[in-house]
């Protein structure tokens, strides 16, 4: 049995892999389940609901007994499900940096190649391999790349999402206004659920002997949004600083209308680091804007450029 996962509370790019990649699998004569641990994001629930997918599970004992297992989207053990050995871990596909992982995974056959989304990765394989791919798998992937390139307007989009967008729509019948409803679904949040999508997407990132939080927020209707939830964000940031005990820390929000980000944050420490680093200013507000949609994977770099003089 090879296993195929994403990481713990996997966004749609994981959790789409994991299915179709599973199925690619199956289709050249293995025998491979996917599987989800945690609660996958608000996108996976919006498809699964839409197409009445039968939701990956999650199953330990399957984990532990299986042969070999598959690392989608991801490269590190942090944050993997419970059960993932190390010595069982045989192929990574991810699309993000990861230069010490050879090392970290000896025994794995690793596709690492920066595209939009893994899912385009997965997607290649269907097709330069000509397997057949269910309506499912196809939908998912694509939609995932929309998502993680949000709808191909962020800096991290390739030629090569594009293209495979494109065969993708070529044989799948995919509706119409499928990308603009999935968006505004993952935008309609209750008190729990927004607070849930903060948190569950929530990253530390070590700089230098300083440790930043970063949340991200892609959404439609932002200014709707924060004019009625600054304050829950603050208090979010608020208990999110104590609790990970972070020097620095901000949500960025993306405007998946107007294609800019909003970063807030009430910590002044954290405005003169993003004032610095972005060159916006956030005056007497704890709002500030920047035109252009930047993720958080390319705010990275910026600040680690910076770690040495924090």
């Amino acid at each position: 049995m090879i296993i195929v996962t994403p990481k713990i509370n996997p966004d749609l790019d994981g959790y789409a892999c994991a299915y179709a990649y599973a199925e690619f699998l199956n289709k050249q004569g293995n025998e491979a389940i996917g599987i989800c641990s945690g609660e996958p994001q608000r996108e996976v629930i919006f498809l699964n609901r839409y197409f009445n997918l039968e939701p990956l599970a999650y199953d330990k004992a399957s984990l532990e007994e299986s042969s070999r297992i598959i690392l989608v989207d991801a490269s590190r053990l942090q944050g993997m499900p419970e059960g993932t050995r190390l010595e069982k871990i045989g192929e990574i596909i991810d699309h993000r940096d990861s230069p010490d992982v050879q090392e970290l995974f000896p025994n794995a056959d690793i596709q690492i190649e920066k595209v939009g989304a893994a899912a385009t990765l997965v997607a290649e394989r269907f097709r330069n391999k000509n397997i057949d791919i269910s309506r499912e798998s196809a939908i998912l992937l694509y939609c995932a790349i929309a998502s993680n390139t949000l709808n191909f307007q962020a800096n991290v989009t390739t030629q090569r999402d594009r293209d495979i967008c494109q065969w993708l729509e070529s044989i799948t019948d995919i509706p119409k206004n499928l990308i603009s409803e999935m968006f505004t679904f993952k935008s309609d949040f209750t008190d729990d659920t927004f607070k849930k999508t903060i948190i569950g997407d929530f990253k530390e990132i070590a700089l230098g002997d300083k440790l930043l939080g970063v949340g991200q927020l892609e959404v439609v209707g932002l200014n709707n949004i924060l004019g009625s939830r600054e304050q829950q964000i603050i208090t979010i940031l608020e208990e999110m600083k104590n609790n990970k005990n972070t020097d620095f820390i901000f949500l960025s929000a993306v405007d998946l209308d107007n294609g800019l980000n909003i970063f807030i944050t009430n910590h002044e420490p954290t405005k003169e680091l993003l004032g610095s680093v972005l060159n916006i200013s956030f005056g007497d507000k704890n709002m500030a804007q920047k035109n252009g949609v930047i993720l958080r994977k390319e705010l990275i770099p910026l600040f680690r450029e910076v770690a040495t003089k924090i």
